[in-house]
């Protein structure tokens, strides 16, 4: 059960905080999709090696999102964000949901009420 702060940071500041941070984001696993999601990101930037067991190298950018448990639906459903998952931001870009090394691909957040999701670019309109 998330403390009072939580829930009151969640209630009054949080949409403050994500109209100037946050931005608007359609969320899609496989056919279903959910459009117009206000979402704010962490951080973003990070190029991340990594090698196959074949030895190719591969890099990708990342980027941590912020999304409202009751904002990430699937199916019109409440969900929990998997691996391929994807997100089209604003700009454009599409981002997919991936774990990461020692990381999963998504996490409670936010005294319990948000998600933490990771992802990385994987195409730009």
């Amino acid at each position: 059960m998330p403390s009072v702060f939580a829930t009151h940071f969640f209630d009054i500041a949080s949409p403050r905080l994500k109209a100037i941070l946050g931005g608007v984001v359609t969320i899609s696993r496989g056919a279903s999709s959910t459009a117009n999601v206000t979402a704010a990101w962490l951080s973003e930037g990070s190029e991340i090696e990594t090698q196959t067991r074949m030895g190719v190298k591969t890099s990708f950018i990342d980027r941590e999102w912020i999304v409202p448990k009751t904002d990430y639906e699937i199916d019109g459903s409440a969900a929990e964000p998997a691996a391929g998952d994807r997100l089209l931001d604003a700009d454009g870009v599409t981002w997919e949901v991936m774990s990461q090394p020692n990381m999963p691909a998504a996490e409670s957040y936010g005294g319990g009420l948000e998600w933490l999701v990771r992802t990385k670019r994987i195409a730009t309109a």
